[in-house]
């Protein structure tokens, strides 16, 4: 499947946010933090951010951000497939996480045998490793 990415906003622009950056001449990886300032050395990043948005993007949650975060990837047949399914075992309960596949605006949910944990929208992988942390799920 093809990567899909989207302009960041402020908002989106959390200590941890990988994102990429266009020089002029190519896209480099890049994750902000709060002491770094600079996206190319001549003036600040959320001022960079204004005027040139266009060089900016974030690429959308995806099937391999979740096997980066450690998760457990649940090998469906992957034709006409509307979520990722991820388990993650944690202090003896299996948790079950649905990433959507193609469609963006559609919720991500994490489940356990007792319920529903979190049903929202997380557009990018740093949003799930911070839910992932928040509710307990994330070790490192």
């Amino acid at each position: 499947m093809e990567t899909k990415y989207y302009q960041p906003t402020f908002e989106d622009f959390i200590p941890g946010l990988e994102y990429e950056y266009f020089d002029g001449m190519k896209w480099t990886k890049k994750t902000y933090n709060s002491l770094s300032h600079r996206a190319d050395g001549s003036m600040s990043l959320m001022h960079d951010l204004i005027l040139r948005k266009e060089r900016f993007r974030v690429k959308y949650l995806d099937k391999q951000d979740g096997i980066e975060l450690g998760l457990s990837y649940l090998d469906y047949e992957e034709k006409d497939l509307l979520y990722y399914g991820f388990t993650k075992r944690v202090a003896a309960v299996d948790y079950v996480i649905n990433i959507p596949v193609a469609d963006f605006d559609s919720d991500i949910e994490i489940a356990s045998d007792e319920g529903d944990v979190f049903i929202g929208r997380v557009k990018n992988k740093t949003e799930l490793k911070r839910i992932l942390k928040h509710i307990g799920l994330w070790e490192k």
